[in-house]
């Protein structure tokens, strides 16, 4: 169901909420599926949906990205272990199979969105640290958490410079 809905243009995040929801129902089967339980694709070869072990395939690849071998992902997803080398090697074919290839590019797409660096989410998340922080009366650590924040922003910089600036103006003391 999930690989019908990938190929039908779906993301992944809206098929995500699709299935939480649980709204598939009768409607994805009419949809979807082949008329009359005939293939269309007479060469037997898949080019237009993804089977559940290609997801599994996919999922494993990307998720552990790196941590596995392309083998031990195809082995995890249910091909057998005597052709999981090959089965892994043609899966990350995109001569062989796009769609797959496809939906790889995808998952790590939104893995990268969701997993993105920004200015304004490394602030909030120094911020969430320091006020856990406080919470707990882990003074040294919430200090430690918006030192960051400040620096993030260039505060530090700027009130050091100024620092400087107010020393070199204050009359020395003898």
């Amino acid at each position: 169901m999930f690989a019908a809905l990938f190929h039908k243009g779906f993301s992944v995040s809206k098929i995500s909420h699709i299935l939480t929801l649980g709204i598939l129902g009768r409607f994805c089967d009419k949809l979807f599926f082949m008329k009359n339980g005939k293939s269309n694709n007479p060469s037997g070869q898949n080019t237009k949906h993804l089977t559940d072990k290609q997801i599994r395939f996919a999922r494993e690849y990307v998720y552990n990205d790196g941590s596995k071998t392309q083998t031990e992902c195809a082995i995890n997803a249910g091909y057998s272990k005597s052709s999981a080398h090959v089965r892994a090697s043609e899966l990350t074919n995109p001569r062989r199979f796009p769609v797959v290839v496809r939906y790889i590019q995808e998952l790590e797409h939104e893995l990268n969105a969701k997993y993105e660096v920004t200015f304004a989410r490394h602030v909030r998340k120094l911020a969430d640290i320091r006020d856990e922080a406080m919470k707990k009366g882990h003074l040294t650590a919430a200090v430690s958490a918006e030192v960051q924040r400040g620096k993030a922003a260039g505060c530090m910089w700027k009130e050091r410079r100024f620092a400087r600036e107010r020393l070199s103006l204050c009359p020395k003391k003898r």
